[in-house]
């Protein structure tokens, strides 16, 4: 501890203690490849002195990395190149030594400080202890707390408490996070201003409790089925994860063998528990269906939940519009679409064969402009029929 408070120093005075504090060389600083499980404090690596980890140098663009630092990353943004900036051991205001990343002469503003595991893994962070110091304007100011995964802020991971400048006497802030679940599964976190002020002094953070570290996410499939509900394939699929996939791929298959893309199932916001998802396809195959779903999980990996096999076959397979029929075309509704396998005769009640053709398409159009008034029939190969009136 140091005979003279933090509080009672101003910023030219810490700078001046900056440039004479004895900065031991970085390998006496023990480097876990990865963080405990639990509540980190840095009181091991102080001895009594300031403890330069970079020395000065520019935080501005990628940053100034201090990395492995009792298993963590720690990354000081800047907003201007100057090479004024540090990171550092010390304690602040009569605690225990944090880790701070500062400006030694307060020439540059602050943007923010980023923690991360050294080993890149998610984890659940519960709590942190956050100080800041040199702000424009007044003692105290709101800081923000910000979850991250793969280089993106979490939807509600954000969480905003009003901090009192160290040199004004303010203490540590806590900053718990155990009743935000969006906190849950973070790859790193971040520590700025609310935009409505700037930092020429320090952001130091102490006390970090995080927990659950662990290389990937689980993501974990509860059921998964595919049922024919009014004419269509109805899947549905439940989830237990952490969070959103990027997306679901589901495929369709006539043999189970050949598939192709039948659609997208996409999850637009972080999910924490069970998640539903469900798919209809409108128009599934005439006879045997099989279902494939392919999870697009973080970091572009693939997993496939499984196929699914379902059967359409009904008495009324086919419809015509329109029926009765003036013009020249119909248009024939059959879920009987597989690759020009089934096709289709139309003849009139004494059978007389007028017309053949193979179903393509949904709908299929036919042209029956040399059809005389009268009543038909539309034969299918699978034994389906129904009857149309010219006019």
């Amino acid at each position: 501890m140091k005979s003279n408070p933090y509080p009672t120093i101003t910023i030219l005075l810490l700078a001046l203690l900056f440039s004479v504090s004895i900065a031991f060389s970085r390998s006496f600083i023990p480097a876990p490849e990865s963080p405990v499980s639990g509540t980190t404090n840095f009181n091991s690596l102080y001895s009594g002195s300031f403890i330069a980890i970079t020395g000065t140098q520019s935080a501005f663009g990628a940053g100034l990395l201090a990395s492995n630092v009792e298993g963590y990353n720690f990354r000081l943004i800047a907003a201007t190149a100057e090479t004024d900036c540090g990171i550092g051991i010390e304690p602040f205001t009569a605690q225990t030594a944090l880790i701070y990343g500062y400006t030694q002469d307060g020439l540059t503003n602050l943007t923010s400080l980023i923690i991360s595991s050294n080993d890149g893994k998610f984890f659940d962070l519960r709590s942190v202890d956050i100080t800041i110091d040199g702000c424009t304007g007044g003692a105290s100011h709101n800081v923000e707390l910000v979850g991250y995964r793969a280089g993106n802020p979490i939807a509600g991971a954000l969480l905003t408490k009003s901090v009192t400048a160290a040199s004004s006497g303010g203490l540590l802030v806590n900053f718990d996070v155990t009743v935000n679940t969006k906190f849950s599964g973070v790859d790193e976190f971040l520590i700025q201003t609310d935009g409505s002020y700037t930092i020429s002094g320090a952001i130091g953070v102490d006390n970090i409790n995080a927990v659950n570290f662990r290389g990937t996410l689980p993501i974990s499939l509860v059921s998964y089925n595919a049922a024919i509900v009014n004419k269509k394939a109805v899947l549905s699929w439940r989830m237990v994860s952490e969070l959103s996939s990027s997306n679901f791929l589901v495929e369709k298959s006539s043999d189970g063998i050949n598939f192709i893309t039948a659609g997208t199932v996409y999850s637009n916001e972080e999910h924490i528990g069970l998640a539903e998802y469900e798919f209809t396809d409108t128009h599934p195959y005439f006879g045997n269906n099989y279902y494939r779903i392919t999870l697009l999980e973080l970091l572009e990996q693939e997993r496939c939940l499984g196929v699914r096999k379902v059967t359409y076959a009904y008495d009324n397979a086919i419809s015509l519009y329109p029926n009765p029929v003036s013009g020249n075309t119909i248009s024939l509704q059959t879920i009987a679409v597989t690759e020009g396998r089934v096709g289709y005769n139309i003849a009139d009640m004494a059978g007389r064969i007028y017309t053949t053709g193979l179903i393509t398409d949904y709908p299929q159009s036919i042209n029956i402009a040399g059809l005389k008034t009268g009543f038909y029939i539309i034969w299918l190969n699978n034994k389906t029929s129904i009857q149309f009136q010219k006019q």
